[in-house]
């Protein structure tokens, strides 16, 4: 059985040579990259903001008492209510922008989402490999037909896709009409 990992933040931690820039990069504070994982992991809609707002929202929680969670304050209106909520978004403090730089967030976020997009991609292929071995044809072509419109909803209506991962989509639903062509001649014979 695996032993867990723990991250020590006074050790210097070796070099990422896997080629995964969203490890732990070399002497990356443990604090800064539990803080990274998390921005990796809210999906392609990610922010630093959202990432920090979690983060103070749950050191509030942690020295809230019990009382304090079930008090609610009937005497604001919706508006003021609404008005106490915007003012607890906070601007992103310099040390957190100096460390999302530092740590190359952004472009480790990229690394994740494309190693994410070709693992989504891999196991499409794998299903269509075990698919091509139902012996029905028709439900291959079926099964097929209801991939490719996911990929061409993916590319039509997906905004937060970059050009590459959008035609990767439409490359692989290419493909998949190829497939579906050669099943429909299996099936006329």
């Amino acid at each position: 059985m695996a032993q867990p990992v723990l991250l020590h933040p006074e050790r210097e931690t070796a070099q990422n040579t896997d080629g995964k820039p969203y490890e732990r990069l070399k002497n990356e504070p443990a604090t800064w990259f539990l803080r990274f994982q998390r921005y990796l992991l809210l999906g392609r809609n990610r922010s630093v903001q959202a990432v920090l707002d979690e983060e103070r929202h749950h050191l509030e929680a942690q020295e809230s008492t019990k009382e304090d969670v079930f008090k609610i304050d009937m005497s604001l209106s919706p508006e003021a209510q609404k008005k106490r909520a915007e003012l607890h978004i906070v601007a992103i403090p310099g040390s957190w922008k100096k460390a999302v730089k530092q740590w190359r967030w952004t472009e480790r976020a990229a690394a994740w989402d494309n190693d994410q997009l070709a693992n989504w991609q891999t196991s499409i292929q794998s299903l269509l490999n075990y698919d091509s071995e139902c012996t029905f044809a028709a439900y291959r072509v079926w099964l097929l037909n209801i991939y490719v419109d996911y990929l061409k909803k993916m590319a039509t209506d997906t905004a937060e896709l970059s050009v590459k991962e959008r035609l990767a989509c439409i490359k692989l639903s290419q493909s998949l009409m190829k497939e579906i062509a050669r099943e429909m001649r299996q099936i006329e014979k």
